[in-house]
Parts: structure tokens; sequence; C-alpha cells
């Protein structure tokens, strides 16, 4: 683990003053050891900075600005660091630009108005990301060579600039820019591990990386350059006689299918098409990306070759707030039955969709939910870190959705009992007020409206709370003050009828025989 004395260094970059100082007293005065390095109001600006500081973990950008905007940015600060963190602030309006800034290299967004719980929360994730990194990055480097990872790294993301500055890096690590080659992504597939903290699995990749690459010095006639990108091993391959066929692919899948680093471990494999031009590695490193990514429709611990792949991917026509409705609808009125029928109904509708953004739109639909339905947000308090880690990691859709659903329904349950307790609360208030104000002209109105309710939803809670219509009950408190008060001889029937809220002695004298069977005057006679 990193530990507690390491330093945070953040750059914060927004066009609004008010929210970059904000933002600059919620990091000082956590807890968090964390260091705003510098700020600037718009992308070019920061720009210049940023290039100037290796040093920079996080930078916090607006996506909309004057001059260069965020996304434009993301872009620019790729082209020379990869490994800085980027998280965007936008609004529900901003969806498009969210899912570009993560295409561009975002790892994460926080919503405007900025919850300051929501953001520190955000930045302890951050920080331990970064821990696990650093960790990573110790245990193997005496596995492979740190500069041709680089290498590779940018190869595999097309970072290099010129063909003449990736000819000349290609040379420094004997890589020649014609050859047979292919590339595979390994991934895990438990990432997302059904434990108490619901963090990822510690050492299994350095694990898997150790046995790949004792399998790689045994292979005489292809030449290997791997490396971790947090849950996936990546893995250039240059066939040194023929094409790289796929029994290759197969050897490597059959291994881990029968010698996981952990028991109940698997692994999915994406590969590429075969390449002849060094040039090509960016799209085919894609390619291998895409077909592991597929495992979210195709399942787990399959081989998934790109070339092989049949599965459309459609572009989401409809809006996240159009999404939830029905799913927000269901949840408010705590309808386990019809929210498992609407969440049906949102996954059917993304089915197909690129898996990237098929998690970006759950994620956006349960902040909107968070944001929407009264009491959901406090249901799923308790559950915010296993949600955001399910999203993250859960391999596949149907696991995504039969994991919501389980949160769905937990939350549900604790809706109830805070609506039920509200409930009683408001009901005690209610006959607390009555008690106090029944010798006034009051009516079911006015209590609705003591105790905040609409009149209606008032009248049937009190009836199911107490047994008892508010008339009843109304009529039982004021007639059990008047049998109180006629056994005072030396008080008149209809002053009695005055103090318990009644106009006239007719009203009095007719609504005690209808709750008692005699009239005033003949029950002060049975009990004197």
């Amino acid at each position: 683990m990193l530990k507690e004395v390491y330093n945070l260094k953040i750059f914060i970059v927004d066009d609004d003053q008010i929210i970059r100082l904000g933002l600059r007293k919620t990091i000082e005065k956590s807890e968090l050891n964390c260091t705003i390095v510098g700020e600037a109001s718009d992308g070019e600006l920061a720009l210049e900075e940023i290039k100037k500081n290796e040093d920079i973990d996080l930078v916090i950008t607006d996506i909309r600005m004057p001059v260069m905007d965020g996304l434009e940015l993301i872009r620019e600060i790729r082209k020379f660091n990869s490994v800085v963190r980027i998280i965007v602030l936008s609004g529900f309006d901003d969806f498009k630009y969210v899912r570009n800034a993560f295409m561009d290299g975002a790892v994460d967004y926080i919503l405007k108005p900025i919850n300051k719980s929501d953001f520190l929360a955000l930045l302890q994730k951050l920080k331990a990301d970064i821990a696990k990194d650093m960790k990573d990055k110790g245990i193997v480097e005496e596995y492979h060579n740190v500069y041709q990872e680089k290498i590779i790294n940018k190869l595999l993301h097309g970072k290099f600039k010129t063909e003449e500055e990736m000819a000349e890096a290609a040379a420094r690590i004997s890589l020649p820019l014609t050859g047979n080659f292919g590339i595979m992504v390994l991934r895990t597939d438990n990432w997302y591990k059904e434990n108490a903290e619901k963090l990822p699995a510690e050492g299994i990749m350095e694990q898997a990386f150790i046995k790949i690459t004792n399998l790689f010095r045994l292979d005489q006639n292809n030449k290997y350059y791997a490396y971790i990108a947090h849950d996936s091993i990546a893995v250039f391959i240059e066939s040194k006689a023929n094409a790289v066929e796929k029994e290759l692919y197969y050897k490597y899948h059959s291994f881990f299918l029968n010698t996981p680093p952990e028991e109940g471990m698997s692994f999915t494999l994406g590969t590429s098409r075969r390449f002849s031009m060094l040039a090509e590695a960016g799209k085919a490193f894609a390619e291998a990306v895409t077909a592991a990514e597929a495992r979210f429709y195709l399942g787990k611990g399959n081989l998934i070759f790109y070339d092989e792949l049949s599965l459309p991917c459609k572009d989401i026509a409809i809006t996240s707030e159009e999404l939830m409705k029905g799913l927000a609808d269901a949840l408010d009125l705590c309808d386990y039955i019809k929210v498992k029928d609407e969440t049906e109904k949102i996954f059917h509708e993304l089915m197909g969709a690129d898996p990237v953004e098929f998690r970006l739109r759950i994620k956006m639909v349960l902040e909107l939910l968070l944001f929407q339905v009264k009491d959901f947000k406090e249901a799923m308090s308790l559950n915010e870190t296993e949600y955001e880690y399910a999203i993250q990691y859960v391999n596949t859709s149907e696991e995504l959705k039969n994991k919501l659903l389980f949160l769905f329904r937990g939350a549900i349950q604790s809706m109830k009992q805070e609506r039920e307790r509200r409930s009683k609360k408001r009901i005690e208030m209610a006959k607390k007020y009555i008690d106090k104000h029944y010798m006034e002209s009051i009516t079911l109105n006015d209590v609705a409206e003591h105790v905040e309710l609409n009149p209606s939803y008032f009248s049937s809670l009190f009836k199911k709370e107490t047994g008892f219509n508010f008339t009843d009950y109304l009529l039982d408190t004021r007639i059990e003050m008047a049998k109180n008060l006629l056994l005072n001889p030396t008080v008149k029937v209809y002053e009695i009828g005055c103090k318990v809220g009644y106009e006239d002695a007719v009203s009095f004298g007719r609504a005690f025989k209808k709750k008692i069977g005699m009239s005033p005057k003949e029950y002060r006679k049975i009990i004197s």
C-alpha cells in the first residue's frame, strides 16, 4: 500500500473562479494529504503549466471553457502524459461531452453542483488507485524492461507523433517496422470480488504476468512484449517465422483455463487480427481491447477473436433521463416487481451498445436516481462503494443487472422502513395536535397542513396507523373530554359543548348521543 505520507498533487482548471476556490478549500480542509500545485481559468493556460510539471497526479477540469475546452485539454495532455489522472466537472446535460472525455482519457467525472462528500470519496479512491499502480510497478519491475514497456505502450496507444519517431524508438528495442505481428489482451474475469472491502484482488495480475512471461521464455518461435495495464495484460507478439496463428492464442487461453493464479479465477483473452506493418499496432490493440470487452455480452472465460465478432455496436438514441423515468417511478413506489421490469427494459434498450458506453449510461441513470428519487440516496449510501465497483468491474451485462437488482431490493427495504418510521412520526404529531386543539373548530385539512401532508394522503395514512378515520378519532377525543367535564355538576352542559369544540348545545348533544347512546344530561344523571 502507498504510505499515508504520499501527497496527491492536483491541478484545477475551471473558468469559474468561485468553483476553483471552492474546490481548493474543500481539498485543503480535508485530511487526504493533497496539495493544489496550480490552477487555470482555461485549457490553454492549464496546458502550459501541466507540461512544466511532471509530478502532477490529478487534473480536475471543467468541460465547457473559453479558448480551449476540457475535451481538447484532455486530448493534448494525453499526447505527452498517459499516466496523470483526469476527472471532469459536468452538468446532467453534458452526457455526450462526458462520454467523449472518457474516450479521450478521463477516469471519472463529478456532477455540478458538486457534492462535497462525493468529491472527497472520489479523491480517496484515486489515491488508492495510485497506490495500487505504484505497487504493481514495484513488484513486476524485475520481470520486464521498463524502457521497453514505455515504447510498446506508446506504440499500442498511438502516441508517436511521426513514423520517424516510431521507427527510432522501435530500433532501440530491436523491433522491426514490418513483420508478422499480433496483439492479445488478457483480462481477469473476477476483478470485482465479493469481499468485505470490494476492492480489486491484490497480486492477481502480477501472478498472471509472471506465469505468462515464464511461458514466453520457452517459446523460441515468437518474441513477446508485455506489460500490465490495470486489470489486463497487453501482449505484443512478433512471430519470427510465419504469421501469428490462432493456435498460439488457444495455447495461452488453455493454460490460464487450467492453471489460474488463484482458484476460481478465470480469464478472457481478446485478440487482434494479424498485421504486418508496425504502424498498425495502435489499430490492432484497439481490436484486441474490443474483443476482450465483448465479454460483457458473450460471457466470461472465453477466447474472443476480433475477426470473428459479429456483435453490432449501436448508438443509444434515448437520453439517460428517459431511460430512468420508469425506474424512478417504480423505486418511489417501492414496487420491486416493477423495478425489476423497468431494469430489464433499460438493459434491453442498451443491449448492443459499446460496453464502455453501456456502463457509463448505467452510472448516469443511477446518478439521476440518487438525485431525483426521495429517500433513495440515503438508502443506497451504505452501498455506494459497492454499486460503483459493480458498474466498473462486474464482467457481464447479466451480472451487472443482477447486482443492481440485488442493491435495489435492499434499497427498497430501507426506504420502506424509513418511510414507515416517518409516517408513524407524522401521525404522532397529528394526534398531539388534536389533543391540543380539539376544543377549536379544527378540520382534517388543518391537521394535514400541520404535519405537511396532502389531505387525501393524510386521511388514508391516519386510518392505516390508528385504525380510525379522522372524524371518528376527533369525535372520540372530544366526547372523552366531555365525559370528564360532566363529572363536575357546576359546569353547565352547553358550556361543556363549547369547551370541547362545539358551537352550540344542539350540535354537542347530537354528537354525544351518537357516540354514547344518550344525551349529556342523561349521562350526568347516571354517573352522579
